[in-house]
């Protein structure tokens, strides 16, 4: 009975898992102009993340970014048909930079920008920290970022870039390394259990 109860007990915490944590990419240079923009399509998810306005239903990706003396450029594609809320906010900037958005199409006309947010979101430690909400028609748009009002990004200032877009596919969770050792404690137990019983 408590062999069964130990088994039953670790294939429960195998398929139980751990709530993952929001992935955060890092920016990679070159991404200094609309040319070399990084684009961040294939690392959207609906993790859990207390900075991101409703991140477990409106699909998101956050960028890591640190300057390196030029602008950084980031290039995201809307899909589907109508039109899909986007949010770009900047969280942590304010520690090193205040920051500049533009948003602009595939042509590299400018939608909008912005300066300041205004109330601070969760995420922001200052009004100075960037926010663009707006709603978008299918296409290809590029994000810029640059130190108020439009100069290069700081060597060394970092912030963290959160693109939040409706209806954008995401891709599958990568397991994290404690669901994998709980995983695979499960799987241990069971072959151990199984084992004794063939004794």
């Amino acid at each position: 009975m408590k062999k069964k109860l130990l088994a039953g007990l670790a294939v429960g915490m195998m398929m139980t898992g751990v709530a993952a944590q929001a992935t955060i990419i890092t920016e990679i240079e070159p991404n200094n102009g609309s040319l070399t923009a990084q684009n961040v399509d294939g690392f959207f998810s609906l993790d859990s993340d207390a900075n991101i306005e409703s991140s477990t239903t409106i699909p998101h990706v956050s960028i890591q970014a640190t300057g390196d003396g030029s602008y950084d450029w980031f290039n995201f594609t809307v899909s589907g048909s109508g039109s899909h809320s986007v949010l770009l906010d900047i969280d942590n900037g304010m520690n090193d930079i205040d920051t500049t958005m533009w948003l602009y199409n595939s042509t590299l006309g400018q939608i909008t920008s912005n300066d300041d947010h205004g109330p601070l979101d969760n995420g922001s430690i200052h009004t100075f920290d960037s926010w663009i909400a707006t709603s978008l028609l299918a296409g290809n748009y590029y994000v810029r970022i640059a130190q108020f009002w439009d100069n290069p990004v700081p060597v060394g200032a970092d912030y963290t870039l959160n693109i939040s877009v409706a209806d954008h596919s995401t891709t599958a969770p990568v397991p994290e390394p404690a669901t994998m050792l709980l995983m695979g404690t499960g799987i241990a137990g069971l072959i151990g259990a199984r084992r004794k019983k063939k004794a």
